[in-house]
């Protein structure tokens, strides 16, 4: 991911596609980088048909979303996760060089200022 991937508050935009064999009333849980908890709660008939689409918090330069499903007798499924490294960094300063200064002095007198 760079800059211009990254939405307007410095987030990635992650969905989470439930296995055929999850049900509803399921619990969902997916954190972010830093574990914080994004969703804690039951999954609905929509998030079976569309996903979950969340916020992935960048963290220096890292975005990572886990998610887990417990299912109704309390059986947890292993872990998914996906993550990425962010390039946040500026690009290359360009280089800006003044013209027309014949004698490199620094100065530029009425001959080298030309008609334009």
């Amino acid at each position: 991911s760079n800059s211009v991937e990254l939405g307007a508050d410095g987030t990635v935009t992650a969905k989470i596609t439930l296995d055929a064999t999850t049900a509803e009333g399921d619990q969902i849980i997916i954190t972010d980088t830093n574990g914080n908890v994004l969703v804690d709660r039951e999954v609905t008939a929509a998030d079976l048909t569309n996903g979950i689409v969340v916020e992935g918090s960048v963290v220096g330069d890292k975005v990572e979303v886990t998610a887990q499903v417990i299912d109704k007798v309390g059986n947890p499924s292993p872990e998914a996760s996906d993550s990425a490294l962010v390039d946040t960094g500026a690009a290359p300063a360009p280089l800006v060089e003044l013209q027309g200064d014949s004698n490199s002095d620094g100065i530029y007198n009425s001959v080298e200022l030309g008609a334009d």
